[in-house]
């Protein structure tokens, strides 16, 4: 039975309409995971397949490390396990397999920086492998990757860098004329190369000294390198940090120095810049996470632009922190940068209660950014925990971010994925995003559909979203033209306001579930947009406004808002219920001489409506 008002709406099943692109989240976990095994230390997305490295798991010996391959992430939804996973041929106890992990296509490059090379006990190694995209059960390497000039504890794969066919491996402890400084080796052809290979070129700072940890931050794009050295001393500041550009690796020879020297412009003895490195375009992100910035070991990070063509030393452009930092939480502990959007984790981030539970910040704009900025949106895990260091591993591809959890449950580790458009716009039009496992707070609006068409945004159950900073608000169809967009809740929304649709455009919905909740100021209906209430009959004044409890209902008048109360509701509202979807539908009178085509199965009845 339908149960409606003089009009009959017809939004139910618009919600399953939608056909364009999707990218869900998910969270990730080994299939053989035990306590102790770290899975999650290292993340890294490339498009839709993701790397996860375990450097802590049993596979022979404990210790000894692997890596896991999830593919379909665009896709996946709740919990998943692993499409392959990855070990190296000759493994052995405490090799630390999965300490770094790299990924451009369907190859993945993984560091094992305690491997012994003959009697080098912890030289270190990398091994690559190919074809992850159709890959299945355990694999192991194509090629593994050596110094030539190796050495016991040089650590070689203690980070990676991979871009197309380039391998970029870190050695932090390498020492350079018999002095421990580090460097950084270079490995091209990895798309072809078998056996055991060595490198092309090694990178070395040209005024390294002892104990720089020079290769400990690794990135790579395209043929530039970002590498940093989180103790390297400047004048009387020690262990202040710095970090290095190389260019042209695609061609380079031999043993070579720096193209440019990233420095921070307010750097301190003791602040570890350059412990972790992330690039996009031209632009670097460059970790600093104990920089006292207001409080002791806060953590900070660096944005570099124009890194295509600086020359000598320079400073940053953007220094970001996060807008609630404290003392010890490891902001800066690991980057991700994609475009002008950047991540950065602090897996020790006190939640509420929960010491080291860690979270994740993510900035805008950092391609014209200028100064010290505060973050657009924080990322928790919706099943926190302390000690769970989320955050531990933590990258950007495109629009989609993968963060590792190690610590979660005792050790065990699990990661996340989720997309950027999801908690900040979405505006590609014909798209859905699902957020799942993640919550967020922005300080700015929240927008589903900013000017296209057919925005899809699930905030699942157990998941929470905020949107209280001043004046912000969540937008739903935001601009006049942008038609059929919506926000399906079944998680927990807190918000200054919530504006369904805007005068001049249709279909817009907002969905609230059986297990969704909220708290809102208001929610703002304008004319032939859609606010829909799964499990229950609300066609009443008594019960919708009781259900809605202290978040008012405007409707807009065609000059103002109008506050709905029982004594003018019927003037403002109509509204439907189906018991056989269990499904409430309200939408607003139209305005004076509003057409509005109301469906009725295949046929459509054309009906004009005035407001008493």
């Amino acid at each position: 039975m339908i149960k409606s008002t003089p009009i009959t709406l017809a939004v139910l099943g618009v919600l399953a309409a939608f056909t364009g692109s999707h990218l869900h989240a998910a969270e990730l976990n080994a299939s053989d995971g035990a306590a102790g095994n770290h899975f999650g230390a290292s993340v890294n997305p490339s498009g839709s397949i993701g790397l996860v490295g375990a450097s802590d798991s049993y596979v022979t010996g404990t210790g000894q490390g692997s890596a896991y391959v999830f593919r379909n992430l665009d896709t996946a939804t709740g919990s998943i396990t692993q499409n392959v996973t990855l070990v190296s041929s000759d493994g052995a106890a405490d090799d630390n397999f999965g300490t770094s992990v790299g990924l451009s296509g369907s190859i993945g490059l993984i560091g094992a920086s305690t491997v012994d090379i003959g009697l080098n006990a912890n030289q270190g190694s990398a091994y690559v492998f190919r074809n992850l995209d159709t890959a299945t059960d355990t694999i192991t390497q194509n090629v593994k990757l050596i110094a030539s000039d190796g050495a016991t504890n040089d650590g070689l794969g203690n980070a990676v860098g991979l871009s197309g066919s380039i391998g970029l491996v870190g050695a932090r402890a390498d020492a350079i004329f018999g002095i421990t400084q580090g460097s950084a080796y270079v490995f091209r052809n990895l798309d072809a190369a078998t056996g055991t290979i060595t490198e092309n070129a090694k990178l070395i700072a040209s005024d390294g000294v002892a104990n720089d940890l020079f290769g400990v931050g690794i990135s790579l794009s395209g043929n530039r390198g970002l590498i940093g050295a989180s103790l390297d001393d400047f004048g009387s500041s020690t262990n202040q940090g710095s970090a290095y550009v190389f260019r042209n690796l695609d061609t380079v020879t031999g043993t070579i120095t720096q193209d440019v020297k990233l420095t921070a412009s307010d750097g301190a003895a003791s602040d570890g810049f350059g412990n972790t490195s992330s690039q996009s375009g031209s632009i670097g992100l460059v970790g600093a996470r104990y920089d006292d910035d207001t409080f002791v070991d806060q953590g900070s990070a660096y944005v570099f632009r124009n890194l295509d063509t600086a020359t000598g030393t320079i400073t940053q452009n953007v220094k970001l922190i996060a807008s609630d930092g404290g003392a010890y939480e490891n902001f800066g502990n690991n980057t991700g940068l994609s475009g002008s959007i950047g991540l950065v984790a602090a897996n020790l981030d006190e939640i509420g209660p929960n010491d080291n539970q860690g979270s994740v910040y993510l900035f805008l704009g950092l391609d014209t950014a200028t100064g010290t900025i505060t973050q657009n949106v924080k990322l928790i895990a919706s099943d926190g925990a302390a000690q769970d260091l989320f955050g531990t591993g933590a990258r950007l591809s495109g629009d989609q971010f993968l963060i590792g959890a190690s610590g979660w449950n005792g050790g065990t580790g699990k990661a996340y994925s989720g997309s950027v458009s999801s908690v900040t716009t979405l505006n590609t039009g014909s798209t859905s995003r699902t957020i799942d496992g993640i919550s967020f707070t922005t300080v700015d609006d929240w927008t589903i559909g900013l000017t296209t068409d057919a925005n899809q945004v699930t905030l699942t159950a157990g998941d929470k979203g905020s949107v209280t900073a001043l004046s912000k608000g969540v937008y739903i169809g935001k601009n006049a033209g942008s038609d059929n967009n919506s926000l399906l809740l079944s998680g927990s929304l807190t918000a200054n306001a919530v504006y369904i649709g805007a005068v001049g455009n249709a279909g817009n919905t907002l969905e609230i579930g059986t297990t969704a909740a909220f708290a809102a100021g208001a929610f703002y209906l304008a004319p032939e947009n859609f606010l829909t209430i799964v499990g229950g009959d609300y066609t009443s004044s008594a019960s919708l406004l009781t259900y809605l409890g202290g978040t008012a209902l405007q409707v807009w008048s065609g000059s103002a808002w109008d506050t709905v109360y029982s004594s003018n509701y019927s003037d403002l509202i109509h509204s439907n219920y189906s018991s056989g979807s269990g499904v409430t539908t309200i939408q607003a009178v139209p305005e004076p001489s509003t057409l509005m085509l109301i469906a009725f199965g295949a046929g459509g009845l054309l009906l004009r409506h005035r407001r008493r």
